[in-house]
């Protein structure tokens, strides 16, 4: 079985098709935007291994069923995949 769980992803989940209903969802968009913003801008350096996720960040989204967490993480997911293709891939994540 292929552990690169990355590539099971529904393509078709995107940040600009989330709507968000509550203030809160309006806030997890922007967070988990921001958060796949920031690692589109260092990917040449993760790719690379000059740098790395080494200060204990833990990201968590919680709600209850049909907020759109998993949207949001698969959305996060295809931003990256589509932006830095070096990064597609769990393989060049590890050390």
């Amino acid at each position: 079985m292929d552990d690169n769980i990355i590539n099971e992803v529904r393509p078709n989940s995107r940040f600009s098709n989330y709507d968000p209903q509550t203030s809160e969802q309006r806030a997890a968009l922007e967070i988990v935007r921001a958060m796949a913003g920031s690692i589109i801008e260092n990917a040449e350096n993760l790719a690379a291994g000059r740098a790395s996720f080494t200060d204990g960040a833990l990201w968590v989204l919680s709600g209850g069923p049909g907020v759109g967490k998993t949207h949001l993480i698969e959305a996060f997911i295809n931003e990256i995949r589509e932006k830095t293709p070096a990064l597609s891939s769990l393989e060049s994540l590890r050390d």
